[in-house]
């Protein structure tokens, strides 16, 4: 099927340096300023449809109040001949970094998470793509590294969702691109190096 040209609805009308799709969960990052992201939450197919029948439903029901409906083949056009970009993304969260942004890259495999999935405790049920904390990695201009969490959909809109950062390697370093890291064997210290300098990070201050 192919979907009508449709511009894609980002905050930042900047030129887009990186697109990432999340390698396991219906997600899609996009950057576009220098110290943000924006996830997209890909919606499922049902929710697609239902989306699209709201829509269709609105728009009868504007017809009806404008004039008397006659086109019976307008009112039994197929969704899936509707269906546009904005239909199957939805704006997440925006991750807002301390830095400008150089790159960034999603956590397939977190710590302590079951099949690469980091579950978020939810007091409402909720299907197994919408309950699942993500990841993700920006590297920054200033050679700083850092971690946030992005929290899954909630049903309820009153609070609107944001990222936290939980991890942090900030440290003066490097006045140069690293060009290698080694990690020790007990995860203890980490070794980088570059043009002209290297360094080594504990572990507790990391």
């Amino acid at each position: 099927m192919i979907l009508p040209t449709t511009a894609f609805p980002l905050l930042s009308h900047n030129r887009v340096s990186q697109i990432t799709f999340h390698p396991t969960q219906p997600y899609l990052a996009i950057q576009s300023q220098e110290r943000s992201v924006e996830i997209f939450r890909i919606r499922t197919e049902e929710e697609v449809r239902k989306k699209l029948a709201r829509r269709k439903k609105r728009a009868k029901e504007k017809r009806e109040r404008e004039v008397q409906a006659t086109d019976e083949a307008n009112e039994n056009e197929t969704v899936e001949d509707e269906i546009s970009l904005v239909d199957l993304f939805t704006p997440h969260v925006v991750v807002r970094a301390s830095g400008k942004i150089r790159s960034f890259s999603f956590d397939p495999q977190d710590a302590g998470v079951k099949g690469g999935i980091q579950v978020c405790v939810s007091r409402v049920p909720s299907p197994p793509h919408l309950t699942s904390c993500l990841q993700i990695l920006l590297a920054l201009s200033n050679n700083a590294l850092e971690v946030y969490n992005v929290p899954p959909t909630k049903k309820s809109k009153e609070e609107p969702l944001e990222a936290s950062r939980i991890y942090s390697v900030d440290l003066p370093g490097h006045r140069a691109d690293v060009r290698a890291l080694c990690l020790s064997s007990d995860d203890q210290l980490l070794a980088s190096a570059s043009n002209g300098g290297y360094s080594v990070l504990r572990s507790d201050i990391c």
